[in-house]
């Protein structure tokens, strides 16, 4: 009767683990974070309201009533990251005295100063000390993912296998980001996380799924970016002992040795048979003269910008000038490069600030020895490389709090601990 009595207990408590985690804090920020990829979905027409800035709302207010529950205590690294955010936010209303725009630049500078202040104050104060949402967070997004990896399955093979792919009404590149994503959590998960051969396996499985997925949606920053990122482990695969005098190889060279010749392999099958992928062909344009219509686009976008920003290189044009400069229309546009796009509106000022707040971040992962030796370091440097790299190809700065969302993330290093 006991033993009965031991299990229904633990049953109940494992069912009310999995609602708590299901309607978590943790669900709403990743739900809100990830809107733009679902809110224009045709499914969803009858939605009467902007689903950001509903999800936006309550993850606020979920996030307050946590923060108030713990007294208002924040951990000093977490809490100076978001007051070097706060810096870079400050400089651009600065900057608003004096920017030629009026309605994107306004649109812009409100985003800056919400959507992505709490991209990267939510993991800062709220998600990155507790190993508990950690865990939680993790689970959530492979979740979500698996979701977006189904509608994208269905869509092609019911579109014919042809053609860019999208989903819930979004385009491509938002499709790819989260599935690189997930891929970097599920190769980082087979190699330091997964405890048995069961999960090696099942992880290994779902992560070559994402890899085709890349393969097939067309969007050749993601992939790119996610192929490279996930070769961050090889860095930290060999270290040497100096005082020892020995050379010691890291365990999980292996696993990434096996990932690496999978994905050569497969690239060699693909050239060799003729058959193209929307990515591969894509990445094959790269190859050619004129490099294809959108690399060309963006490579006259990016001179354009170190010219407009030698017209005013120290404090910039202003938040939200790029389009009004570039076109002389004062609607959404930017260089699709973060850098080029800080320099052109907020000048060497704004340059100098947002570099601090990356370089503060990646200091909390120090002393660089370490890093090899602590596989959640390794994997937030994954992150923080994938999302920088994006960043540099596509999106304004409201479309990568993808990015302040990591740089908030980082202070995990400090908190979580292998052995929880």
């Amino acid at each position: 009767m006991k033993t009965l009595s031991l299990k229904k207990k633990i049953n109940i408590n494992r069912k009310t683990q999995i609602f708590n985690g299901l309607f978590s804090f943790e669900t709403l920020f990743v739900i809100f974070l990830f809107a733009g990829l679902y809110k224009a979905d045709p499914r969803l027409e009858w939605v009467s309201f902007d689903l950001t800035a509903l999800f936006f709302g309550l993850s606020i207010i979920a996030g307050l009533i946590i923060l108030i529950k713990k007294g208002l205590i924040f951990k000093r690294k977490s809490m100076i990251l978001v007051l070097l955010y706060m810096a870079f936010a400050g400089y651009v209303l600065l900057t608003y005295l004096w920017t030629p725009g009026k309605i994107y630049s306004t649109q812009k500078l409100l985003y800056i100063w919400t959507l992505v202040f709490w991209a990267l104050t939510a993991p800062a104060l709220i998600i990155s000390t507790d190993p508990i949402r950690i865990k939680r967070l993790g689970i959530i997004y492979i979740l979500f993912s698996s979701i977006v990896a189904i509608e994208a399955l269905t869509y092609y093979f019911m579109a014919g296998q042809q053609g860019f792919i999208t989903v819930f009404g979004s385009n491509y590149l938002g499709l790819g980001r989260v599935i690189s994503l997930a891929f970097l959590l599920l190769i980082a998960y087979f190699m330091f996380w997964a405890r048995n051969v069961y999960w090696k396996l099942f992880t290994i499985i779902m992560a070559s799924l994402y890899l085709w997925l890349l393969l097939v949606t067309g969007g050749r920053g993601p992939f790119l970016a996610a192929i490279l990122s996930g070769l961050i482990p090889l860095i930290f695969t060999i270290h040497l002992d100096l005082k020892k005098k020995i050379i010691r190889v890291r365990k999980y060279v292996v696993p990434i040795l096996i990932m690496v010749i999978v994905s050569i392999s497969l690239f060699v099958y693909l050239s060799e048979t003729g058959h193209m992928t929307q990515t591969y062909s894509r990445l094959l344009v790269l190859t050619q003269t004129g490099m294809g219509d959108s690399a060309g686009e963006r490579l006259q976008h990016y001179v354009h910008a170190i010219e407009y920003w030698k017209q005013a290189p120290i404090f910039g044009y202003g938040i939200g000038s790029w389009p009004i400069i570039d076109g002389g229309i004062d609607m959404r546009g930017y260089p699709h490069n973060i850098v080029l796009e800080i320099l052109v509106e907020l000048g060497l000022v704004g340059l100098l600030i947002f570099f601090i707040l990356i370089l503060y971040a990646l200091l909390l992962l120090a002393p660089v020895k370490s890093i090899g030796d602590e596989p959640i370091k390794i994997f937030l440097l994954m992150l923080m490389v994938y999302m920088l790299l994006n960043s540099m190809v596509s999106g304004d700065i409201p479309d990568n709090r993808l990015l302040f969302a990591c740089i908030g993330m980082m202070p995990i290093a400090l908190y979580f601990k292998e052995k929880r």
